[in-house]
């Protein structure tokens, strides 16, 4: 028998140009799959992420309403009630559903019995160079007191602090801040965007 070399050789050809023809078909293939899933995904996240509640929105989860914080509403050092104010948050407040917020006093009231976590933060600065030291005391009722004390101004550091407290209060209970200067303290400032009074219920 004679076998035809050149034949086998176009066959054999052939047979290669058709699996690379193959291969790089799935290849592409398998590129797009990709591609498409990329794409879908990616709109997929988006479109939960618009979707997702806001902070402060109206249906927000219990966690969110158990929580209020208030910001400094004048950056003045001064014996008597400390003026505070609610932080815009999305579509809500700084103030969840369990609490209430009277601007007029400046109080912030509980309507919810339980352990409750106080804190206030306030960052003093100074307007001038030449800062006296001194003291001063917030007390929220006689719930909370913080002892601030000011060094005299050398630097441009400001003074942090910090102080909190875990009591128990009953519903209905109207928590006043009331500040109490042993000295004239006119040239220090509190840093309104950095200072805070806040309240969460922890059980």
């Amino acid at each position: 028998m004679i076998m035809d070399v050149e034949s086998l050789k176009k066959s054999g050809s052939s047979r290669v140009r058709c699996l690379d023809a193959f291969l790089v078909v799935s290849i592409v293939l398998l590129f797009a799959a990709v591609g498409v899933l990329t794409v879908g995904l990616f709109f997929g996240t988006k479109a939960e992420t618009a979707s997702s509640p806001q902070p402060y929105a109206s249906d927000v989860g219990d966690k969110i309403q158990n929580v209020a914080y208030l910001q400094p509403d004048s950056p003045d050092l001064k014996n008597g009630t400390m003026r505070w104010k609610a932080v815009n948050r999305g579509a809500g407040t700084s103030v969840g559903s369990l609490f209430d917020f009277n601007p007029d006093h400046h109080s912030i009231r509980t309507t919810r019995d339980g352990h409750y976590f106080i804190y206030i933060e306030l960052k003093l600065t100074c307007s001038t160079d030449d800062c006296d030291a001194g003291r001063f005391t917030v007390s929220i009722g006689d719930l909370l007191t913080c002892n601030f004390e000011l060094p005299e101004w050398k630097e441009t550091t400001p003074v942090y602090q910090k102080c909190w407290q875990v009591t128990r209060m009953d519903k209905e209970t109207r928590l006043v801040t009331l500040m109490t200067a042993q000295q004239q303290l006119n040239k220090w400032r509190i840093d309104v965007a950095a200072s805070k009074q806040g309240i969460y219920l922890v059980g």
